[in-house]
C-alpha cells in the first residue's frame, strides 16, 4: 500500500496527473477499510504534495515554453 501511495505522488509530479490520483484513490478507500485507521497522516501528505505537484508542473511548463 505504501509504495502504491508514493507511486501515485511520483505520477502527480512526473507522470500522468490520472493515474497518479487513481493510485491515491485507491489507497485512500484501502484505508478507509481498516479500523483503526492505518495511518492518518497519508490525507496529509496527498494533500500537501497534490498542491505542491500542481506548482511544480505549473512552473516546468512555463519553462518548456521558454
Amino acid at each position: 500500500m505504501s509504495q502504491q501511495f508514493w507511486l501515485g505522488i511520483w505520477n502527480l509530479y512526473f507522470g500522468d496527473w490520472q493515474i497518479g490520483n487513481q493510485l491515491l484513490d485507491e489507497v485512500s478507500v484501502l484505508e478507509t477499510h481498516h479500523h483503526p485507521r492505518i495511518d492518518n497522516t497519508l490525507f496529509a501528505i496527498r494533500n500537501v504534495r497534490t498542491k505542491q505537484a500542481q506548482t511544480y508542473r505549473q512552473s516546468h511548463q512555463s519553462h518548456k515554453h521558454l
